[in-house]
């Protein structure tokens, strides 16, 4: 992380509720906010640790309301100091003996998350200048970034990545259940809280983003992606629900966007 830059005036990038996204330097930002949970940090981490070079920011630190902090070592570009233990986060460390002891940290109560600065405009800003070619890069460029994230495989429930619960937005706000065992405990979910799943979709489980809207894809002045922000909703979900996520976005001519991203998907978010 870069030296603190006095001269440097923080800027806020992004508010929404209790959520703020602050520039605090030239090559960092924090992301602050109530209820925060620790999955949204821990699939940044697997995503900065595949072989891919899947373009995510680094995580710095994680802090929690009472205090404590979780900072992030890297090697060769790989997070060197943690592991990951079912749905916790375990740093392990050895005593004057060599005896391996490890710290595990809750997965609530986290206030703010600090990572590296990712250039780009987000597509929100940017939309209405793109015209048939510039969508034609996009879609091809973010049609690999989902491919890429679909690779991670490790978990055979629904939920976010090492068995933690689901979180989804539904119609009052976020929603959260589970892990879940299968398709059918998923839906069920979904119906007990008046949303509406989908029957004749694919059974498949993929790692998902689960906001793939407009105002989480950076670009650049390539029309390409460099980087997905905002991954709180992210994990292991049936292979509809990114472009069932990603449709629900009011924006002009993003639903029809989207087929060429997903061009196996109807309207509905089922496989053709």
């Amino acid at each position: 992380m870069a030296s603190e830059d006095k001269t440097f005036q923080p800027q806020v990038l992004y508010r929404n509720g209790d959520r703020v996204v602050t520039r605090i330097n030239a090559d960092t930002v924090t992301k602050e906010g109530k209820d925060f949970t620790i999955y949204e940090a821990m699939a940044l981490l697997l995503l900065n640790d595949l072989d891919n070079e899947f373009p995510v920011p680094k995580v710095h630190s994680i802090q929690y309301e009472d205090g404590r902090k979780i900072d992030i070592e890297y090697k060769n570009g790989k997070t060197a100091n943690i592991v990951f233990l079912h749905d916790s986060l375990v740093i392990p460390s050895f005593d004057e003996s060599g005896r391996q002891n490890t710290k595990s940290f809750e997965n609530h109560g986290i206030v703010k998350i600090t990572m590296d600065f990712a250039e780009g405009e987000t597509l929100d800003k940017l939309w209405s200048s793109f015209d048939e070619e510039k969508k034609k890069v996009l879609a091809a460029d973010l049609k690999r970034c989902v491919s890429m994230f679909r690779e991670i495989t490790g978990s055979t429930k629904i939920g976010a990545r090492f068995e933690g619960p689901v979180r989804i937005k539904g119609g009052s706000g976020i929603l959260e259940g589970g892990p879940f065992n299968s398709v059918e405990e998923f839906n069920a979910f979904l119906e007990e809280h008046g949303e509406t799943p989908e029957r004749n979709a694919s059974q498949k489980i993929v790692f998902t983003h689960g906001d793939l809207v407009p105002q989480n894809i950076l670009v650049n002045s390539e029309n390409k992606v460099t980087t997905l922000v905002d991954w709180e909703l992210a994990g292991h979900y049936p292979e509809y629900w990114e472009y069932r996520s990603a449709k629900c976005d009011p924006l002009p001519g993003w639903k029809e966007f989207l087929k060429s991203i997903f061009p196996d998907k109807d309207e509905q978010g089922n496989t053709s």
